[in-house]
């Protein structure tokens, strides 16, 4: 689902203040707060600034990092990248919003259905089996920066972006913070669209590397 998040670094030279990239799908804590844990302990060896260097300095922003195979290049969503598990045809002969660059892979007129133009009618494109890498916003399949990416950061004292949960990571572990009503009660945020100055950032807890991963469940709780 789209609980949208930031992954984030305390800003230098401010005291307690952070900024970070955008991160669009599971932001919740035993969603990315997990991964974000366990990528440390695995993919990342330990080395926090690491993360920071290709979470955070490297990627402008991501679609998801969760349960992404870290073997494969970090990029855009590639289509291709999946097939048809009824016919084996690449996922853009089934989706239309892709044909733009790839006009060649234009399926025959008897595939299309009449009653939605998008998809081919029986099918399902995507093989569940297929686990993509880490999805950024902002490098092509030939890992070039795309032109029109932006250089989005989102921070504590600025708009929220629609974002719901931060994990900042720094060397002992990942601060949480929650996006809360001034009034009480969990933000819930769309794409781009917060609670404005209607909203506050909640400090909800801190998690060191060597805790284990379950204490994440906590700041699920609703609280007011």
């Amino acid at each position: 689902m789209s609980t949208r998040a930031v992954i984030a670094r305390w800003t230098p030279g401010t005291t307690n203040q952070w900024e970070g990239r955008y991160h669009h799908y599971d932001g919740y804590p035993t969603g990315l707060g997990r991964q974000l844990h366990q990528l440390h302990h695995g993919h990342f060896n330990g080395d926090a600034n690491a993360m920071k260097r290709v979470l955070i300095e490297e990627h402008t922003g991501w679609s998801t990092i969760n349960g992404a195979d870290w073997t494969k290049p970090i990029r855009a969503y590639n289509s291709q990248d999946y097939v048809c598990v009824d016919c084996g045809a690449h996922n853009t002969a089934h989706y239309r919003q892709y044909y733009y660059d790839t006009p060649k892979l234009l399926p025959p007129p008897a595939m299309a259905d009449a009653a939605n133009p998008i998809l081919v009618l029986g099918h399902q494109p995507v093989d569940p089996h297929v686990v993509p890498g880490p999805v950024c916003y902002c490098h092509d399949e030939n890992g070039r920066k795309i032109a029109s990416a932006t250089d989005d950061w989102i921070t504590s004292d600025g708009d929220d972006g629609g974002t719901e949960w931060v994990y900042v990571i720094d060397s002992l572990g990942l601060t949480v913070f929650e996006r809360n009503w001034n009034t009480g009660g969990h933000m819930t945020g769309m794409f781009g669209m917060g609670g404005g100055d209607q909203a506050r950032w909640l400090h909800r807890g801190h998690v060191a590397w060597q805790t284990d991963d379950a204490v994440f469940d906590q700041f699920e709780q609703v609280i007011a």
